[in-house]
């Protein structure tokens, strides 16, 4: 159970939030663990510049062309980016998170050890612009071609998409290519390997009282997504005067994703899931949706509400030029895979409510009845659902059923539920002051591992209890 009193979230709210640099900014910790690692900044550059003829012709001797003005034009190739300076990242930690509206937020945050595989998740656009041809038809030629095909931008734009051909300027077509390269390991590797994060704006911690959390988590599952995706092409060649409506094929793949990794978290006593757990929501509302339990990590969720595609079309032009206008060329459907493993914690540090890496970010907080198993979690499947009242009894609950004061219930409740005492267990004032675990945790000789006190720890009264909604 925890508690933060009112000072301590206005110290906080006062410091304000930079989001990812520095660690834990914005967060009151309540419990750090796992390796710390590094993100880095991203550089953009130009990719530089490019040049293109605009070319102006006329007919001014019957329907021989001729070269009335020609400029030089500059474009943009487009942006490249590296990788910058480093910065530490925040590991795993459970914590108190101060938001923009001046409220705080239930925030547990698991940071994982892999990167995962990625493709066309994140891009970047290289641009080509071949010289542009454009004239109209003057003197003899006028009376070549009828009037209402002079490329008719009116009958272009209600037909839904016309095919104008008629006499178009010398060297068209007018070449717009863009070119799109897969940059996605540099893109999400920038905030270090994938994460999870878990509660959101409904979780609203309130000051100077007591919660209880019960979370549990099973991220082994590995994690296929698609991102969306949409083609669009239209003929490269029509009908000279062809003026009604052309055909052009189209293929569309849906958002998708497979084998979603799992989270179970009880606020108050209260089952969290949804949005209320992840804060995700599909594309779209005809797309595939999570179920009420399912999680995706930071870049299997940033491909699945991804979308790429390809765009051809050739078209005339009011100007007399011919466009011939590709858009995405290379580009793939959007696609990640999460390996699905076990988070980077051993032999790293482990701290309430933070570990000895992180005592900077350390507030002053009441802490009470901590327990932590491993190696299980509850899975409805296994009849440990949380949304079960039965199952949260074990851990907090009125001593008379008609009481409507709730308080931490003894552990050995718990331990039979899930058929194992719990590897780290901080009860009672005196062990919390003396960091002493009376779970079955061992360290690395073998022997019984204890925690080390490095600020000042002192005795909480009255004992906690919380009164969940109605």
């Amino acid at each position: 159970m925890i508690a933060v009193q009112k000072k301590r979230m206005e110290d906080v709210a006062n410091a304000g939030s930079t989001n990812i640099y520095p660690p834990l900014s914005g967060v009151i910790p309540l419990l750090t663990f796992g390796h710390q690692f590094k993100g880095f900044q991203i550089i953009e550059k130009s990719g530089g510049q490019g040049t293109y003829k605009a070319n102006y012709w006329i007919t001014p001797s019957g329907s021989t062309w001729q070269l009335y003005h020609t400029e030089t034009r500059t474009y943009s190739k487009g942006s490249l980016y590296s990788k910058g300076n480093t910065f530490p990242l925040s590991p795993s930690f459970i914590g108190v998170q101060f938001d923009d509206d001046s409220k705080f937020y239930l925030h547990i945050f698991l940071q994982s050890k892999d990167f995962g595989s990625p493709s066309f998740v994140a891009t970047r656009a290289e641009f080509f612009i071949g010289d542009q041809n454009s004239g109209y038809p003057t003197g003899a030629a006028l009376d070549t071609v009828p009037y209402e095909y002079h490329w008719s931008y009116a009958i272009q734009a209600q037909s839904g998409g016309s095919c104008l051909n008629d006499a178009p300027a010398p060297g068209n077509p007018w070449k717009v290519y863009t070119t799109i390269k897969d940059i996605s390991s540099l893109i999400l590797s920038q905030d270090g390997p994938d994460s999870f994060d878990i509660g959101g704006n409904n979780l609203q911690v309130q000051p100077d009282t007591w919660h209880h959390v019960l979370f549990s988590f099973d991220l082994g599952h590995k994690t296929a997504v698609t991102g969306g995706w949409q083609s669009i092409q239209y003929p490269e060649s029509c009908s000279v005067g062809q003026v009604g409506p052309r055909s052009y094929t189209t293929n569309i793949i849906s958002h998708s994703f497979q084998e979603p990794c799992k989270v179970w978290l009880a606020f108050d006593d209260r089952n969290i899931t949804g949005r209320d757990l992840t804060s995700q929501e599909s594309p779209s509302d005809d797309e595939q949706r999570l179920g009420p339990n399912d999680i995706l990590s930071r870049n299997s969720f940033e491909a699945w509400t991804n979308s790429g595609g390809y765009n051809y079309n050739m078209a005339w032009d009011i100007t007399g030029v011919v466009q011939d206008y590709k858009y995405g060329f290379g580009s793939q459907i959007p696609r990640y895979s999460y390996p699905g493993a076990s988070l980077p914690s051993a032999n790293e540090p482990f701290g309430i409510p933070a570990a000895s890496n992180m005592q900077n970010s350390i507030y002053r907080v009441d802490m009470a009845e901590f327990a932590m198993w491993t190696g299980i979690f509850l899975d409805p499947d296994k009849n440990l659902n949380i949304a079960n009242e039965d199952i949260r009894r074990a851990f907090v609950g009125p001593k008379r059923k008609s009481d409507p004061v709730f308080k931490p219930v003894d552990t050995k409740t718990a331990a039979k539920l899930l058929e194992r005492p719990p590897l780290i267990l901080l009860h009672g004032s005196k062990n919390w002051i003396a960091g002493k675990n009376t779970g079955t945790l061992k360290n690395q000789d073998g022997g019984h591992q204890d925690f080390e006190p490095i600020h000042v720890i002192q005795p909480y009264k009255p004992n906690p209890s919380i009164r969940p909604a109605a």
